[in-house]
């Protein structure tokens, strides 16, 4: 299950080809163009087993189907960014991060975007604005317009499918409520899939 959170809270929630049909595959960076603190290990998430017998039904699984799941190869060790932190200490957590983007959240705990280098420093230059206006600009104002997420138990290969599709370098995996549990990258899924004996996720 796939998930888009954004500053007013989770507006989409539903199988991955119901958010291809809601969200239209978006422009690379270059077709647009032309037109952390020391990380705190968080513990590993308890998953229930009837989830991930209800996922396994949603998506149609046949019995013999074997699924690998998000939790399984999750990044946990990561910084959530507080709505309110500049965004200059925001870039100065992503720089000491192994992320090059990381979640912001809401007081509530709740993802409501990413913040990146990227999405600073082209709103920096669309708007004309100086370098100095971070250190007093909330990092709410750089987040991306909103973020897919995935749910613990969603398999690899769709979240793979998601990545590639949006062009994303980053998936949060959030929890029912909204909350990051882990983040998943490319780096994430080659690893899982390189080590001895590998996650067979395509099959």
């Amino acid at each position: 299950m796939f998930s888009i959170y954004g500053p007013d809270g989770r507006a989409f929630h539903d199988t991955l080809e119901a958010l291809y049909r809601t969200r239209p595959k978006a422009q690379s960076h270059s077709e647009a163009e032309q037109q952390q603190s020391p990380q705190t290990p968080q513990p590993p998430q308890s998953i229930n087993q009837n989830a991930v017998a209800a996922y396994r039904e949603l998506i149609h699984a046949q019995p013999k189907d074997e699924l690998h799941h998000l939790y399984e190869v999750m990044s946990r060790s990561f910084t959530n960014l507080p709505e309110e932190i500049s965004a200059y200490s925001a870039l100065l957590k992503i720089h000491e991060s192994p992320f090059n983007e990381l979640p912001v959240v809401n007081s509530q705990n709740c993802i409501i975007g990413m913040i990146s280098y990227r999405s600073i420093f082209e709103q920096l230059r669309q708007e004309s604005e100086e370098l100095g206006l971070l250190k007093i600009t909330a990092a709410k104002q750089y987040i991306a317009n909103d973020v897919i997420t995935a749910e613990p138990v969603t398999s690899i290969r769709r979240a793979a499918q998601v990545m590639h599709h949006y062009n994303l370098e980053t998936l949060p995996v959030v929890d029912s409520y909204g909350a990051t549990v882990g983040i998943i990258t490319c780096k994430n899924i080659v690893s899982a899939v390189s080590n001895e004996p590998p996650l067979s996720i395509w099959s």
